[in-house]
């Protein structure tokens, strides 16, 4: 018995873990460890207090009705975590449990303490850490993710759930998941990224779009890495989830105005050049019969109109040109206008062809107001004289304009369709027509440069333009161009 009990004593003494045996109120024994975990020189300076000295007064009561479950009942306390306070007045995290001890006659409550102040410094360290790393996430708009191959298991960051427009207890991360949110013209493209660097296991990296709940288009850079351990065999995947449409917004912009710039360029070095050289061309050849000693007759007069034609249509492209450059640079006061009353003024220019049958039909629904400027009406103006100077002058054309207001998504836009029955645009050339990097063959049909920079027009008014076939199978039926615009919001 007094072995047992001398090896009691040698554990007490010797455990890492505080120990302290108290009567319910006053401190009979402690170890070493307890004493120097309450910031005590020995044992020696605790023994004969009150345990209560040691206890927080908001827990005091509590602590009193756990004694007391424990002397009269032996009812112990289970492992908790709570704070006890050290004699320099500080608080001390530990983790405690407690239980009788002693015989039936004279019971006591032994409690054993773990200090784990350390461990809560680390723990609130580490929560400040990922909190800050959450927010440079958030502002980087950069998620990250991980995948726990022992364990299958797939992590998502806070903004990764957030990129892709969730809450992080909404799903459970996987494959399938992500899938869902990709839009539908990536998601095999992005299935077989997904499968072969599974299969492989090999680091790789990919751009998609992604749709989220609410309906926004997101542009992604995924990539990932791969660790394996020291036999070779991958233990974890992990890599970035980047939301990179803004920049991808940038780099549409640029290319654009990079686009547009080349654009301006080639005019000059190119279409007006041409002009120039066609117009000289035949004031050579008038030149040459006037000094032959020949005049301009009725016959030979087309060597002077010819050349004022082209000369007209040189000044009319710079002057598209300089419109569409003053109008992306604000130079146009926006202001509210009446669809209805301008497709109308629009007729009326057209009003009175000579040299061929031209009619021009308007049906007005509602007549729709828009936010734009004067410009608009050179729109409209170059549909319609597109559509009468690509006809054949030997056939009667036919110009039907309709304008009223349709719904999208729930919001109002005004719907403009202007179509003929002219010789149409084969469907191969629709998809370049707005394009400017298809100037090239947009000029060997003659309509490509003026649209696109209508087009220009349309979208810096918050629009778009499209082309379509008047008869749904048969593009030489003649076209529809159809420009949609916001309804402006007015008082």
């Amino acid at each position: 018995m007094h072995d047992d009990l001398s090896l009691y004593q040698e554990i007490y003494r010797q455990s890492h873990d505080g120990i302290v045996i108290h009567t319910g109120e006053q401190i009979v024994y402690t170890n070493s460890s307890y004493a120097r975990i309450m910031g005590a020189d020995s044992p020696a300076c605790l023994i004969g207090r009150s345990i209560y000295d040691f206890i927080p007064a908001y827990s005091r009561e509590l602590a009193r009705q756990r004694f007391k479950l424990i002397l009269e009942k032996g009812i112990n306390i289970p492992l908790i975590e709570d704070n006890m306070i050290g004699l320099d007045g500080n608080p001390v995290s530990l983790q405690i449990s407690a239980c009788r001890v002693g015989d039936n006659s004279e019971p006591l409550v032994q409690v054993i303490v773990r200090d784990v102040t350390d461990i809560k410094r680390m723990e609130k360290s580490l929560k400040a850490s990922i909190a800050e790393l959450d927010r440079a996430q958030k502002i980087a708009r950069m998620g990250s993710w991980e995948w726990d191959l022992r364990q299958r298991r797939l992590y998502w960051s806070d903004e990764t759930y957030r990129i892709l427009g969730m809450e992080p207890s909404e799903k459970t991360p996987s494959t399938e998941a992500l899938l869902k949110h990709v839009h539908p013209e990536d998601r095999n493209r992005v299935r077989k990224f997904l499968s072969t660097a599974k299969a492989r296991m090999t680091d790789g990296k990919i751009d998609f779009r992604i749709v989220t709940p609410d309906g926004n288009l997101k542009h992604i850079y995924l990539e990932g890495d791969v660790e394996f351990d020291k036999l070779g065999n991958p233990i974890r995947a992990f890599g970035v989830f980047h939301d990179i449409t803004e920049r991808k917004m940038i780099e549409a912009e640029l290319q654009n105005a990079r686009a547009q710039a080349e654009l301006y360029l080639d005019l000059m070095g190119h279409d007006i050049n041409n002009m120039n050289q066609i117009a000289m061309g035949y004031l050579e050849l008038a030149i040459d019969i006037v000094k032959a000693g020949g005049s301009i007759t009725e016959e030979n007069l087309f060597l002077i109109e010819k050349p004022m034609v082209t000369l007209q249509s040189s000044s009319r492209l710079i002057s598209n040109v300089r419109k569409v450059r003053n109008e992306q640079a604000g130079a146009y006061k926006s202001q509210i206008i009446d669809v209805g009353k301008l497709l109308r003024e629009v007729k009326a220019e057209f009003s009175g062809i000579t040299g061929r049958y031209v009619e021009i039909n308007i049906a007005i629904r509602h007549s729709p107001k828009v936010r734009a400027n004067e410009l608009l009406k050179d729109v409209f103006v170059n549909l319609v004289g597109n559509a009468i100077k690509h006809s054949d002058p030997g056939k009667a054309l036919t110009i039907n304009i309709s304008a009223g207001v349709a719904l999208s998504n729930g919001k109002p836009y005004c719907k403009v369709a202007i179509e003929d029955n002219g010789p149409g645009i084969p469907d191969d050339y629709k998809r370049q027509l707005f394009d400017l990097q298809s100037l090239d063959k947009a000029r060997t049909n003659g309509k490509g440069l003026g649209l696109c920079l209508t087009d220009m027009l349309v979208r810096d008014f918050g629009g778009y333009l499209r082309v379509e076939n008047r008869m749904t199978e048969d593009y030489r039926q003649g076209s529809r161009f159809i420009v949609i615009l916001p309804v402006a919001e007015t008082d």
